[in-house]
């Protein structure tokens, strides 16, 4: 069995299990996944090391009892434990179910009902407050839990030294978790993976993958929830094969790639770009658990590729000109000049001409002189492809990385079309928009402006019953609930969600995300909020970014102790330029004429943010509606 490694037309209709037996078989020496080892270094394992782990992983969990149909729960950080037991799932003809690992008791106990699922693998101990209550013989879904991390064991090593194996080495059976009282099992996952190698058999193990077919599930991905409960997305193995080929046409990157993991697994775009899209093109994947560490490890990997939802780009933004700020007046002028270069030349190539003459011997300067000794230290010197997702990007940051020759790419979708339906590619890009659509996926406007698509990426809703339910109407089109606008060359904008837009009490309609990221354009807001449904005027929550207003007020020459930025004179002055900036570039209606200035930053676990870092809008309303309603008041 030989797979083309750039797939534009897969042959036959190849399985992830095949896929993973290919990349083995024909690139087995070459890296597969690494780690952070506990002397700050890093691990790795090859593609026959990994594959071989997977088949012992999977012998361990039919052990365990897992059986082909299966759901099975996951909640992990981006290790490797969390790549391998998904993979092992799969070669059983299982159904692995990633879960956010910010998600409420009561979400996980929806999900865990509502998929069926019976066990779940999670990192440590410390999930049990969590997932223990699930394993209550009388009242919860769930009959096992198995724990990666385990206790400490009464002769663990002393202080200092890891006393875990790491994925790569041999392992023994550990002090397994003692059953709890009225409860089910909790077993070790080293205990799982040292009884698997035991009774590894590759010939069994060939003929289970090889009963799997590419219409079974690859996975179920629970929506973020930014209204309502979560669904469950189905999507097959076909469906996250043909989509990866698909983008794999557009992308123009190398095979072999790295590829940085440290979104959640939950995410359809961690789940193509870090599991799917590897397997197809044979990529080596980091994987940093900690969110907080990706800019050191984008200096170490360097990597091709890196994917960021726009809060991430805008935090790498806030350090990146920090540094720059740093540099001496000379080579600060420097950068101004060469920027400038940079963007005429992404000027050029956004029009589809090919820079020449005087631009493009300007430009080359420019990157060996200037930018490339910028880009290095930050570790983006190699980057060929940088993509954004999930929410509109700011244009001024989009703006901060043309002027270093970086053009981040815009790319839109959703879980129930399994990732992406259109994307910006080099060969042919328009800023502010979200791309073309890929191969095998149609996207039309409907006449209410509602983005609607078809194509056999389009997946189904589980039901709690377990039958899926297919989407789209009658003719296959399914409405994405966005709103947009294609132009003449087939380019999509998309202005807002459907149920977000914003109908003023005298009928105008107004896009909150094209105010809030107006107001975002000044580096010291970082989130924001536009109220103003059936009322007369706009209103607007907004929060500091702690980093850019940390380095602002130093700049300021305001003292650390001087109290909480947020209600510093000097800073509120500025805040107050900022909107009336805003303003200023923004229509009657759209103008915002009170705003509160907020104490502290919105995230995933104070719940006004969703794990892929959207704002929950019904949340924040909620928490801050006596807030609103004072802006509202004469």
């Amino acid at each position: 069995m030989t797979l083309t490694l750039r797939l534009s037309d897969p042959p036959g209709d190849p399985t992830l299990p095949a896929l993973m037996r290919r990349n083995a078989e024909e690139f087995g020496d070459l890296p597969a996944l690494s780690w952070r080892a506990p002397d700050g270094g890093w691990a790795s394992m090859n593609w026959a090391e990994t594959r071989r782990r997977v088949g012992e992983l999977a012998a361990g969990l039919t052990a365990l009892g897992v059986r082909r149909g299966e759901r099975v729960l996951m909640m992990m950080a981006n290790r490797p434990e969390h790549w391998l037991s998904d993979m092992a799932l799969v070669h059983l003809g299982a159904v692995p179910i990633s879960v956010y690992g910010t998600a409420s008791p009561e979400q996980i106990t929806h999900i865990a009902r509502h998929s069926g699922a019976r066990r779940a693998i999670v990192d440590g101990e410390r999930e049990l407050a969590r997932w223990g209550p699930l394993l209550d013989r009388r009242t919860g879904p769930l009959e096992h839990l198995v724990v990666v991390d385990p206790p400490p064991a009464a002769d663990a090593a002393p202080d200092g030294e890891d006393s875990q194996a790491a994925p790569d080495a041999p392992t023994t059976p550990v002090t397994a978790y003692a059953p709890v009282t009225g409860q089910a099992p909790v077993t070790a996952y080293a205990d799982v993976l040292a009884d698997g190698a035991r009774r590894f058999d590759p010939d069994a193990f060939e003929a289970c993958w090889r009963r799997g077919s590419p219409g079974d599930p690859a996975t179920v991905v629970y929506t973020s929830g930014t209204s309502g409960e979560p669904k469950g997305v189905v999507a097959t193995q076909r469906q996250v094969v043909v989509s990866g080929a698909s983008l794999d046409r557009k992308l123009g990157v190398d095979p072999h790639g790295t590829h940085i993991c440290y979104l959640p697994f939950a995410h359809i775009a961690e789940r193509m770009l870090g599991l799917y899209m590897p397997l197809l093109r044979v990529s080596h994947v980091y994987f940093c658990a900690d969110p907080g560490d990706v800019a050191q490890t984008v200096r170490e990997v360097r990597p091709e590729e890196f994917f960021g939802v726009p809060r991430v780009w805008e935090k790498l933004t806030v350090a990146a000109r920090g540094a720059l700020a740093r540099l001496p007046a000379e080579r600060r002028a420097a950068v101004r000049v060469a920027g400038e270069t940079a963007r005429a030349w992404v000027a050029a190539r956004e029009r589809g001409e090919e820079p020449t003459g005087a631009l493009a011997d300007a430009y080359a300067r420019a990157r060996r002189e200037v930018l490339d000794p910028l880009l290095a230290a930050m570790g983006f010197d190699r980057l060929t492809w940088a993509i954004s997702a999930a929410a509109p990007m700011p244009q001024d940051v989009v703006r901060f990385w043309t002027g270093l020759g970086v053009v981040i790419l815009d790319v839109w979708g959703m879980s129930e079309a399994t990732g992406v339906c259109t994307l910006n590619h080099h060969g042919g890009f328009r800023l502010g928009s979200v791309g073309s659509p890929i191969d095998r996926v149609e996207v039309r406007i409907a006449a209410d402006g509602e983005i609607e698509v078809r194509g056999e990426v389009v997946c189904g809703y589980l039901h709690e019953d377990g039958s899926v339910a297919g989407l789209g109407d009658a003719d296959g089109w399914f409405a994405t609930g966005d709103v947009g606008r294609l132009d003449a060359d087939g380019y999509l904008y998309v202005t807002d969600r459907k149920k977000e837009l914003i109908i003023t009490s005298t009928g105008k309609n107004v896009s909150p995300a094209l105010v809030e990221n107006t107001l975002k354009a000044h580096p010291l807001i970082g989130q924001a909020l536009v109220h103003g449904d059936r009322r007369s005027y706009l209103v607007a929550l907004l929060v500091l970014d702690p980093d850019a207003t940390a380095a602002w007020a130093a700049d300021q020459g305001i003292a650390a102790g001087a109290g909480p930025l947020p209600h510093h004179p000097a800073v509120r002055a500025e805040v107050e330029r900022a909107v009336a900036a805003a303003n200023s570039r923004l229509n009657r209606t759209e103008q915002v004429k009170r705003y509160r200035l907020l104490d502290r930053e919105w995230g995933p676990e104070t719940g006004e943010l969703t794990p892929s870092l959207k704002l929950r809008r019904h949340v924040i309303h909620a928490t801050y509606a006596q807030v609103i309603e004072e802006m509202y008041e004469v």
